[in-house]
């Protein structure tokens, strides 16, 4: 998508909790930083919006179903000091972020 920042984007498999979805077990979960021109649009509600395009490019693309997009503000993501992502670590982030959704 236009709006996410290229090369700060990760595909995560996540356990789900139990929420009715047929999900085999695990799920994937897009993490993706926004380019700072459109962290305006997505805070006035485009969010959802951006989101939606995403799930539906890698549907289109790849024909996987996305169970979650994280999107964050520029130069937010989870990287190593040599830029790698942190995987693991984006991960947990999602699985504490999901525990306190549902709390």
């Amino acid at each position: 998508h236009t709006a996410m920042r290229p090369g700060c984007c990760a595909a995560l498999p996540v356990v789900p909790p139990d929420t009715g979805q047929d999900t085999d077990g695990e799920a994937l979960v897009l993490v993706a930083e926004l380019k700072p021109e459109a962290e305006k649009a997505a805070a006035a509600g485009g969010g959802a919006a951006i989101a939606e395009a995403v799930r539906d490019g890698v549907r289109e693309a790849e024909g996987v179903k996305a169970y979650a997009v994280v999107l964050l503000r520029a130069r937010t993501i989870l990287k190593t000091t040599s830029g790698k992502l942190r995987r693991r670590e984006l991960r947990l982030a999602y699985a504490e972020l999901d525990d306190a959704v549902r709390a």
